[in-house]
């Protein structure tokens, strides 16, 4: 099995962030490393990707800001 950090990364990958997506969330992560668990364990409880997609924006999003797309 992957390490966390690395279904992580796959997963932001495989979803098809645009580059500044991309470095804002790896930047999210690295601030926040004891976080990377929890959000590879939340990604599995979405049911498809535009949910993934939209829980992981929400993550760089200012607060109150974030709209679904």
């Amino acid at each position: 099995m992957s390490d966390p950090l690395s279904i992580l990364k796959g997963e932001i990958k495989r979803l098809g962030f645009v580059s500044n997506e991309k470095i804002s969330l790896l930047a999210h992560f690295t601030e926040n490393v004891e976080k990377i668990a929890v959000a590879v364990s939340c990604l599995d409880d979405y049911d498809n990707d535009e949910e993934k997609r939209n829980y992981l924006r929400s993550l760089i999003s200012p607060p109150g800001t974030f709209l679904e797309t």
